[in-house]
């Protein structure tokens, strides 16, 4: 019994590795704006495990390439798997707001702005607070009703 635990266990954590590994290439390929390369970096760690960092590098890659369907598609994916991932969150309030759909990102960065942020960085809590706070201004001057 105890040698399948530690099977088991290996097994989960060198998948989560070459996952990682994988992601983290394909990170340094989107750095360098090799985006074919990144996409299939990521695809491979895809196969291994879905991180968030992963979905972010993809999609990221994709709207380099002009590729905003497949970007789409890849943050409606990665959210629904890490629904509370600040990260993939101020990535869709970001493609809602270059959409000039200004409610729809206003609700995804309150979101992002509930999780993990005042605990991981306060600067990037401040930024995104600010931007709230602009972005409601903004409603409220040019007079747009958002459902809440």
């Amino acid at each position: 019994m105890k040698y399948y635990f530690f099977l088991i266990t290996f097994l989960i954590f060198t998948n989560c590795n070459v996952a990682f590994n994988h992601s983290r290439a394909g990170w340094e390929y989107l750095n360098k704006n090799n985006y074919d390369a990144a996409i299939a970096e990521f695809d491979a760690a895809f196969s291994h495990d879905s991180l968030p960092g992963t979905y972010l590098g993809y999609i990221k890659a994709c709207l380099g390439k002009g590729n905003a369907e497949t970007a789409y598609e890849y943050l409606a994916r990665g959210l629904k798997k890490h629904p509370d991932d600040e990260f993939l969150l101020v990535t869709a309030g970001h493609i809602y707001e270059m959409q000039r759909n200004f409610c729809e990102a206003l609700l995804f960065y309150r979101r992002a702005n509930k999780t993990a942020f005042g605990k991981v960085s306060n600067s990037m809590y401040k930024r995104i607070e600010m931007h709230i706070k602009s972005m409601e201004d903004s409603i409220r001057v040019n007079n747009i009703t958002c459902s809440e």
